[in-house]
């Protein structure tokens, strides 16, 4: 295996060889990388709370709408994650991260500016490729930090990010929302009516200008080439995937379903809950925000505890069966969220919903034990490139698509969400039960060769 600089950031050993934990360094870093993740998820998810006043003001159908969400994101996301992670692999994991930052934070402002549809795609697009620069390089610089314990824990920390970062976008969004109406109105090359949509994607675009400097602070971690790499690394990669396609697709199809199900109720759920119960935005903002926050973050940090205390036990498959649990879970409570009466009860089970679905962690720490170091950054491209492109176009779009084509009717919106849900987890669990051995296996290979 290549050698990894800058290992003074790993956990501290004792001379017995056991883990005294992550060295100061290595806990600033995963404080930096978790800051970057939260900006990442505002600039992303602040959408959800506009697309009614986006809506009236560019004339968007709720198709349309989702595809801004979705699948714009998801394109350039997917097609920018693994060319960025293979120069993440072979340059400067922080050089990448850093002009990612920049892009999305300079595209999510440029949103602001828009006239039509077609130019806010093109947008949403730029702020997917500068986001793919970050989740490849950000894990893998984690797996190296805490290889010699709480991979789990960190990565769930790390995972915890995006629950912040969409409560954030949620609370912060709506806030902003409601301000930027009272604020005197301004001209956008031409565009006049409903201003304040546009307000909000410059403030919340701003501080990634600024903050992407924090990025410099992070130790280098560049790793050098070892046997099998330089000109032979793609072929060798290639020869590693084939072996292991079994367990790489089978976790990215799980992964896809999971995220399927967490991008449609993200997506969806304020729009849920101003059409079925008239809540206001600013209202939706703070509560829905705050469960978001407290239920998502908690979801996170136990999931990685979990699975730490499994691993630690010896349990092989730990990903895997916290996986299955999740999806099992979710199948017997997700269909039925959006079907209750009250206004309260929707928001109870919402919020539940949020502490029991947080899965990157799982997914993040089973591909940190399977995968050989020197393709890490590039699987992880891999698999999350296939996560986001798929479940960020399928689940918006698919209950805007049901809402519109077969209910014909905007206040159908909870039903179209409990399909989808009972759609997707079922396959999520199917997938999972396909690839246990193929994923168990490239964990028992991986230990059994010292990586």
């Amino acid at each position: 295996m290549g050698a990894v600089r800058g290992s003074d950031a790993h956990a501290a050993i004792e001379p017995s060889g056991r883990a005294l934990g992550p060295s100061a360094r290595a806990l600033a870093t995963l404080t930096i990388l978790l800051l970057l993740v939260v900006l990442s998820y505002v600039d992303r998810m602040v959408i959800v709370l506009m697309v009614d006043p986006i809506k009236a003001d560019l004339g968007l159908t709720d198709v349309q709408i989702s595809v801004v969400q979705g699948l714009s994101f998801a394109l350039g996301f997917s097609l920018a994650g693994f060319p960025l992670a293979w120069i993440a692999d072979r340059t400067s994991r922080n050089g990448v991260i850093f002009a990612g930052v920049i892009l999305w934070s300079a595209s999510t402002i440029s949103a602001a500016f828009v006239q039509n549809y077609e130019q806010l795609l093109v947008a949403r697009v730029l702020v997917g490729v500068g986001e793919a620069a970050l989740a490849p390089a950000a894990f893998s610089i984690v797996a190296d930090l805490f290889r010699r314990g709480g991979m789990g824990l960190a990565t769930g920390v790390l995972g915890a990010g995006a629950p912040i970062g969409a409560a954030m976008a949620v609370y912060a969004g709506g806030q902003l929302l409601a301000q930027a109406h009272g604020l005197p109105d301004f001209t956008f090359f031409g565009a006049e009516s409903q201003v304040a949509w546009r307000k909000v994607f410059v403030m919340v675009g701003a501080p990634g200008l600024i903050l992407a400097l924090l990025v410099f602070l992070i130790p280098s971690h560049r790793r050098e080439e070892g046997p099998g790499e330089g000109r032979g690394g793609l072929r060798a990669y290639g020869r590693w995937l084939g072996g292991s396609w079994i367990f790489v697709l089978g976790l990215s199809f799980a992964g896809i379903q999971l995220g399927i199900a967490a991008y449609a109720v993200a997506s969806w759920t304020p729009t849920f809950l101003s059409r079925q119960f008239e809540v206001d935005a600013g209202d939706i903002g703070s509560r829905l925000g705050l469960l978001q926050l407290a239920a998502g973050v908690c979801g996170y940090l136990a999931s990685g505890a979990i699975i730490d205390t499994l691993i630690a036990r010896g349990v092989i498959n730990a990903g895997y069966r916290y996986l299955t649990v999740v999806a099992a879970v979710l199948l017997a409570l997700g269909p039925v969220i959006f079907l209750v009466a009250g206004k309260d009860a929707a928001f109870a089970l919402i919020g539940l919903f949020y502490l029991v679905i947080p899965y990157n962690a799982a997914i993040m720490a089973t591909l940190s034990q399977a995968v050989p170091d020197r393709f890490r950054s590039r699987t992880i491209a891999l698999v999350t490139s296939a996560m986001t492109l798929a479940s960020m176009a399928v689940g918006p779009s698919s209950v805007a698509m049901l809402t519109d084509l077969v209910f014909a009717d905007p206040k159908k919106v909870g039903w179209s969400l409990s399909i989808v849900l009972g759609v997707c987890l079922p396959l999520a669990l199917l997938s999972l039960g396909l690839s246990w051995r193929a994923g168990a296996r490239a964990i028992h290979e991986q230990r059994g060769s010292g990586a």
